[in-house]
């Protein structure tokens, strides 16, 4: 639904948009893998 919205609105403002998010996205996911190695090994 929300990246209907995103491809919805028109012009390389949105890709960049688009891309802003996707890279905050793998950073999160980068950072939660980490903790979640770090859980793993201090056990």
């Amino acid at each position: 639904m929300l990246i209907k919205m995103f491809v919805w609105f028109d012009g390389g403002k949105s890709r960049l948009f688009f891309q802003i998010i996707r890279q905050y996205f793998s950073v999160i996911f980068a950072l939660f893998k980490g903790v979640a190695n770090g859980v793993d090994q201090r056990d």
